[in-house]
C-alpha cells in the first residue's frame, strides 16, 4: 500500500509500483498533469473526474462515460536532495 514516506530511485520505479498496486486493488491508472515546473507528476485512477459534456442535438443516444469521480491519486515528486518520492 502506498504511503507518504515511500522513496524510489527513479520516477519509473515509482510509477511501476503504483501501477502494480492499482492492478491488485482493481483499478487502472493514467498519468495526469505535471506540477512544480515538471518536478512532480500526478498519476490518477482511470475513472477519475466527471463528464461535463453532453450529446449533441443530432445524437440519437446519450454519451457513455468512464468517469466515475474516483479519487485514487498519487503524486510522484523528485526530491531536492535524493530519490523520487
Amino acid at each position: 500500500m502506498p504511503s507518504l514516506e515511500m522513496s524510489f530511485d527513479t520516477s519509473d520505479e515509482a510509477l511501476r509500483f503504483y501501477r502494480d498496486y492499482a492492478a491488485l486493488a482493481g483499478f487502472d491508472v493514467r498519468r495526469n498533469r505535471h506540477r512544480d515546473g515538471g518536478r512532480a507528476q500526478e498519476v490518477e485512477c482511470k475513472f477519475s473526474g466527471t463528464y461535463t459534456g453532453g450529446p449533441g442535438p443530432d445524437r440519437e443516444r446519450g454519451k457513455t462515460t468512464m468517469k466515475k469521480k474516483c479519487k485514487a491519486m498519487v503524486t510522484i515528486a523528485r526530491s531536492k536532495d535524493g530519490p523520487e518520492r
